[in-house]
């Protein structure tokens, strides 16, 4: 009995994630930047960890999409480059009381199922990132660097009624990358408007990529 209640769980479980959590808000910032690229082809800038923009990743796509549309200007002309490195990247799982009812013994199991069945948050996730952001004139010389660090708490049930909400199995810590990477970008907006007429003006004074 016990088994046949915990597939039914997890098939309850598997609603699907959808692409469009990897979109972000459309919040863009009072003065955007210059048009950049992402990312420095064929660079002499010294990285000292894997450049995200190298592979396609979730961490990669709300970057690009929200510098696209929140942070830069569009443009076929191009200023210079933003680069952006991950620099750590650390998840732990915590499983609540329910779960650990759910593992005992019959009759004090079955006081737990009825909560997992309501979808009750009982998997905690404390999410550690930081990044360092690069903003480099035509010439590949460094203007302004960011290093933007978050913490964030993410919270799962075992079972998912609603799309794009975390479940245990399939999409918790997917759906924690997704929530830290736009807490991040969301800092990074800030930050840069602060700055951006300096940024700008100090692309202006290089000149667009040749």
């Amino acid at each position: 009995m016990k088994k046949i209640i915990f597939i039914a769980l997890l098939i309850i479980g598997c609603a699907p994630t959808t692409p469009e959590v990897l979109q972000p808000d459309n919040n863009p910032i009072s003065t955007k930047l210059k048009s950049l690229n992402i990312g420095i082809e064929g660079s002499d800038v010294m990285r000292y960890s894997t450049n995200i923009t190298d592979y396609q990743t979730p961490f990669n796509t709300i970057f690009r999409r929200t510098i696209k549309q929140n942070i830069c200007q569009q443009s076929i002309d191009k200023w210079g480059y933003m680069d952006f490195n991950i620099t750590f990247n650390k998840s732990r799982p915590y499983a609540g009381i329910i779960t650990a009812l759910s593992l005992l013994p019959t009759p004090i199991a079955i006081i737990s199922y009825p909560l997992i069945l309501l979808g009750i948050d009982n998997f905690f996730f404390v999410h550690f990132f930081e990044a360092d952001i690069g903003i480099y004139n035509s010439n590949k010389m460094l203007i302004k660097e960011y290093t933007i660090k978050d913490e964030i708490l993410t919270t799962s049930g075992m079972v998912n009624w609603k799309r794009n909400n975390s479940n245990i199995f399939f999409s918790a810590k997917y759906l924690s990358d997704i929530k830290v990477m736009n807490s991040i970008m969301n800092k990074l907006s800030s930050e840069i408007s602060k700055d951006v007429q300096y940024i700008n003006s100090e692309l202006e004074k290089v000149g667009k990529i040749n």
